[in-house]
C-alpha cells in the first residue's frame, strides 16, 4: 500500500499532538482520489474539503467511515522510521468498491493522509477488510 502523509502525522512526529487523545477515522475513498496530485493531498488540511467528492457509498458502509481502534505510534531510531498503526478494519455484509482509505481526526476533520490500495478492492455481500502491513503499519515515514 502506498501512503501519503499530511500535516497531522508531522505534528505527531514533532510531539505537537498525542494520538491517544484524538479520535482517528478511516473513510473508504474512490479511485478518483488516487488520481490527485500528491502535493494536493499533502497540503490538504480538512477531510470536509474532500469527503463529498471522494468518499464512497454502498451497502454496509456508513458515511465518515470507522474509528481506528488502538492507534499506536513508534519510532525506530536504527532504521530512522516512524510507524503509525492501528487495528485492522472490516465492513461486514457489504457491497463496496474502494481504492483506498482516507484518514482524518474525528473531532476536527483535520486531514491526516491517504492509503492507496493500488487498485480498486471490491466486496459483494461479503466482508470488506482492510489489513494493515504488520511491518509498516498504516503510515511509515522516513
Amino acid at each position: 500500500m502506498a501512503s501519503i502523509v499530511s500535516n497531522i502525522l508531522k505534528k505527531k512526529i514533532n510531539k505537537e499532538i498525542t494520538l491517544s487523545a484524538v479520535g482517528i477515522m478511516a473513510a473508504l475513498v474512490k479511485s478518483t482520489m488516487a488520481a490527485l496530485d500528491v502535493d494536493v493531498l499533502k497540503d490538504e488540511t480538512s477531510w470536509g474539503n474532500l469527503s463529498a467528492t471522494y468518499e464512497i457509498s454502498g451497502t454496509g458502509y456508513t458515511a465518515r467511515g470507522k474509528a481506528l481502534a488502538n492507534p499506536t505510534y513508534t519510532v525506530d531510531n536504527t532504521l530512522n522510521l516512524a510507524k503509525f498503526d492501528a487495528d485492522d478494519l472490516s465492513w461486514a455484509s457489504s457491497t463496496l468498491s474502494a481504492r483506498g482509505v482516507g484518514l482524518y481526526l474525528s473531532g476536527t476533520n483535520d486531514w491526516m493522509g491517504f492509503v492507496d490500495f493500488g487498485e480498486d478492492q471490491v466486496s459483494r455481500n461479503s466482508s470488506f477488510n482492510v489489513t494493515w502491513s504488520s511491518t509498516y503499519g498504516i503510515l511509515t515515514t522516513v
